[in-house]
């Protein structure tokens, strides 16, 4: 059961082409953050730690394991990869600091943040006035602060979500935190709104949804339409996980 709020012509791929098994995003073209196309899964993930780190910036001062770089940076290690102006990295630790912001993409995911503070190694982090995107839900999200809690778990404060394009953003879903815990395959919401365009639809203090296809009983994220003859239609359907062969919804 995959689960997505859309009413663009992206929604309607997987629809339009029957039971053949294609990206349901397709109609919307390759999916960016700040004009960098974010990355598909890679199987370079299980190899980070034993892969090496390139370092490339325009200036740079070391000392033992500390590095200090200015200037076009650039870290490459596996699937991850960073942009910045300025970095403060340890490569015994892992550690790396940007206090002027970045672009990092690794694992489907591709962050922008206004500052950040990073472990390579366990994937943990915070980062302030950041957008997160994920390829594979073709989800975006903004947020004040982003807490990386490993490869499994990211957490989201004072944060807007929409899988719409950046530049169509008909819908979004806005709240208080929200936790994305792709282990138990599911995302919690606290807070939430739903708005149409820059209008409040309805309010929810709390919400429980699939971000994986594994099956889950709760609310759905609500389907959003509108139509000259019908007007504006809000659904929030709730799946009952019975059995494969006779579930409720």
């Amino acid at each position: 059961m995959l689960v997505g709020i859309g009413f663009t012509l992206c929604s309607l791929a997987w629809a339009a082409e029957g039971d053949e098994p294609l990206d349901r995003w397709r109609l919307c073209g390759p999916f960016q953050l700040s004009g960098n196309t974010v990355p598909r899964k890679s199987e370079a993930e299980s190899t980070r730690r034993s892969a090496p780190t390139l370092l490339e910036a325009d200036r740079a001062e070391n000392s033992d394991t500390q590095s200090h770089l200015e200037g076009r940076v650039q870290l490459n290690r596996a699937d991850q990869h960073l942009e910045t102006d300025e970095l403060f990295y340890d490569s015994e630790s892992a550690d790396l600091r940007s206090p002027g912001g970045l672009l990092y993409r690794a694992g489907g995911v591709a962050i922008t943040a206004g500052k950040a503070a990073m472990n390579l190694d366990r994937d943990t982090g915070i980062l302030e006035e950041a957008v997160f995107a994920n390829r594979e839900q073709h989800a975006r999200i903004t947020a004040e602060r982003l807490e990386l809690k490993g490869v499994d778990l990211t957490q989201l404060y004072n944060f807007t979500y929409t899988t719409c394009n950046p530049d169509s953003e008909t819908w979004r879903l806005r709240g208080s935190e929200i936790k994305l815990d792709e282990n138990e395959g599911f995302g919690t919401a606290y807070h939430t709104r739903v708005e149409l365009g820059s209008v409040p639809i309805f309010y929810l203090p709390y919400l429980k949804f699939p971000i994986t296809d594994e099956r889950l009983s709760g609310f759905l994220l609500p389907t959003i339409a509108s139509s000259s003859e019908r007007g504006t239609e809000v659904q929030a359907p709730y799946y009952v996980n019975l059995d494969p062969q006779y579930d409720l919804t």
